[in-house]
């Protein structure tokens, strides 16, 4: 048999959020590096989402099976039970430690890395260089950080400053990502535990770029006191394409699908619904259709950047007025600024992915020492004045004129620092 040296394993939590993004960077990653060998540890059920990336790579990327842990039974992917599942997948992944260990230490060429998901810290203990892979942003990662030994304060009802985090941004605790709120169960404390593990890694690599999120990629360099932090997003969709054969289930419950709709008809406002096996509510599409609600769904195969993700995990069901006011006052004239900074987001994110494809003919500059970031940060100019959002239920806007008044409810407030923190606190 052929020895290859495999440069690296990947290993992802079990989710199509995670697990697809790792395997586009091991796409990259082999374009790139075509000497290189990847070993993928994937569980049965999720096999088929490597068969691109096989077919793409067949001499450089191979499947390593392990049996996944039945718990709950017959579940090996977090869209197999809903966002409710996590926890329990996660824990499941853990119990494979010493089936990887073992195999690890049986390998005749034995890897020389692995990348391996945020949610997966244990595998720092492998005893192989490990580099934390974050699917999302380096804005999440710090925020998880910040409060991985700070959790007392989610008891507090007044808003949180993250006094550690460039421009201290302030949240009320249920605007905060639901990872970060963990209950004293021993499941959760060993998802915080490997969470803490993730800036004491070999290196962390970010679905996100530095045009984008470069103050908080300097805050991780910071954290974990090297550069070895890389932003290599956007990764891009186009180059394989994935599909799952997995049997879907439901992720929206009725009640929280009856809610959507109803908001969604009382803010009149033009929407595509996009529905695995979640029912729309009968009598809802004769509605809307009338008053020119329902866009024809091409648009979403032209446009997908218009797509919204409505549900991350919980299970609350919002109140369909507050929901429909909200969703009136994004798509409407109050709306309007965050859409222009949507829009130049996207322009600065499509400029990013034109110069990846440079990279091989203009290599990038050597990163900033740790020093030279900490002056750049102190340097850095407070940020200027725009559209702020109201830290209270109302959900309006300030703006330069008001300062710190809310020009719906009027009340002298603080207000988040950027819109872009609380859209991002959503992930």
């Amino acid at each position: 048999m052929q020895r290859f040296k495999t440069a690296h394993n990947g290993v992802s939590i079990p989710a199509q959020g995670h697990l697809l993004p790792l395997l586009d960077l091991t796409h990259q990653l082999i374009c790139l590096h075509g000497d290189i060998t990847v070993s993928i540890i994937v569980t049965p059920k999720n096999l088929p989402c490597l068969s691109p990336l096989l077919t793409a790579h067949p001499s450089a990327v191979s499947a390593v099976t392990f049996p996944f842990p039945q718990n709950p039974p017959s579940v090996e992917n977090v869209k197999d039970i809903g966002p409710s599942g996590n926890t329990l997948i996660m824990a499941s992944i853990r119990q494979l430690r010493e089936p990887i260990v073992s195999w690890l230490s049986s390998h005749l060429n034995p890897p020389v890395a692995i990348i391996s998901d945020f949610f997966l810290g244990w595998t720092n203990d492998l005893g192989i260089p490990r580099f934390a892979f974050f699917s999302s942003g380096a804005f999440l990662a710090s925020i998880l950080h910040f409060f991985s030994d700070k959790l007392h304060l989610f008891e507090s009802t007044e808003p949180v400053c993250l006094s550690d985090l460039p421009r201290s941004p302030v949240f009320k605790t249920e605007h905060l990502p639901s990872l970060s709120q963990r209950s004293p169960s021993t499941q959760d404390l060993e998802c915080q535990r490997d969470t803490m593990m993730n800036f004491s890694s070999y290196g962390c690599v970010f679905n996100s770029c530095q045009c984008l999120e470069g103050e908080y990629l300097d805050y991780v360099k910071l954290k974990t006191g090297h550069n070895r932090v890389f932003g290599v997003g956007p990764l891009s969709s186009t180059d394989l394409c994935y599909t799952s054969a997995s049997e879907v289930k439901k992720v929206l419950t009725k009640d929280q699908c009856d809610a959507l709709a109803l908001a969604l008809e009382k803010s009149m406002t033009r929407f595509v619904w996009v529905a695995k096996t979640d029912p729309i509510p009968d009598g809802l599409e004769d509605r809307v259709v009338g008053r020119d609600q329902f866009v024809d769904a091409r648009l979403l195969v032209e446009h997908k950047g218009v797509a919204v993700i409505v549900c991350e995990g919980g299970d609350t069901v919002p109140d369909p007025n507050q929901l429909g006011r909200v969703l009136a006052e994004t798509m409407g004239e109050c709306g309007r600024d965050v859409r222009g900074r949507a829009k130049a987001m996207g322009q600065v994110t499509q400029a990013a992915t034109e110069a990846i494809k440079k990279r091989k003919e203009h290599p990038p500059p050597s990163p900033l020492p740790i020093e030279a970031i900490k002056k750049r940060q102190d340097r850095m100019p407070k940020p200027p004045e725009g559209p702020k959002l109201c830290i209270n239920n109302c959900s309006f806007f300030g703006s330069p004129a008001t300062k710190n008044t809310c020009s719906k409810c009027h009340k002298t407030i603080l207000f988040q620092q950027e819109l872009g923190l609380k859209l991002a606190s959503a992930v």
